[in-house]
């Protein structure tokens, strides 16, 4: 077993972990005030056993309005939620984290270092896809979904808006085949209890349009052993 430095550092719960050919990223929250001396980031190079940190998303508290404010005055806290490589290229990476932020990051293994290449905003980011296509990634947010194109700049390229208030997309796949430019994204209410399945078309510049066709889970009763799906059909404006 190989300890990647940092892991057990005061306050540095590990959020999301991914790998790609020769690497592997870690997002964690991790708050200034602890003893050890990192970032949000930790990217991990397998070949030399060697973790190179990033303060990447840093939130900083803000005055305190009411007793439901996270952070207490004065305290720094850098907190990633989700990450994603791109599948067709090894030293891309995206990371999405709790200050409403997508970063792109490309790792230069000519000189051994790590670049910032740029940020988009995304709020509450909850999951990150690429398209298996690569140079595209789905974002799911509060009360949407965001496509990002990454092949040389992070640029938002389509947004989708769900139209009921309190719900947030927590899962996005891409299809494939014939289907690949189709997401299904999982929706799930702020109660956690109500949820649905949407099906968008990402392969569109044009402004954001109805979804295609929506899958709702009904209600399951307590005393009933099976659960029924219905789907509701949508056609989609041009």
């Amino acid at each position: 077993m190989t300890r990647i430095p940092g892991m057990n550092a005061p306050r540095g719960a590990v959020n999301y972990i991914a790998q790609s050919k020769g690497y592997i990223a870690v997002g964690r929250t991790y708050e200034e005030s602890a003893a050890y001396d990192g970032g949000g980031l930790v990217l991990w190079k397998v070949k030399d056993q060697r973790a190179r940190d990033l303060p990447a998303h840093i939130t900083e508290s803000r005055p305190r309005r009411n007793d439901c404010d996270i952070l207490e005055s004065g305290r720094k806290q850098h907190s990633i939620a989700t990450l994603s490589f791109d599948p067709t290229n090894h030293l891309s990476l995206l990371s999405a984290g709790h200050d409403n932020t997508v970063q792109q990051w490309y790792i230069n293994e000519e000189y051994d270092t790590i670049e910032y290449v740029g940020s988009a905003s995304a709020k509450e980011p909850g999951c990150m896809q690429f398209h298996p296509g690569g140079g595209t990634v789905a974002v799911g947010c509060r009360r949407g979904l965001k496509l990002f194109t990454t092949t040389e700049s992070l640029e938002n390229k389509y947004q989708w808006y769900l139209k009921t208030k309190g719900q947030n997309v927590v899962n996005a796949s891409w299809g494939a085949g014939r289907s690949r430019d189709n997401v299904v994204c999982g929706v799930q209410a702020d109660d956690a209890v109500d949820g649905k399945l949407t099906l968008i078309d990402g392969n569109t510049p044009r402004a954001p349009r109805p979804p295609l066709q929506e899958v709702e889970e009904e209600v399951i009763p307590s005393d009933s052993f099976f659960g029924f799906m219905t789907l509701k059909g949508r056609a989609g404006k041009g």
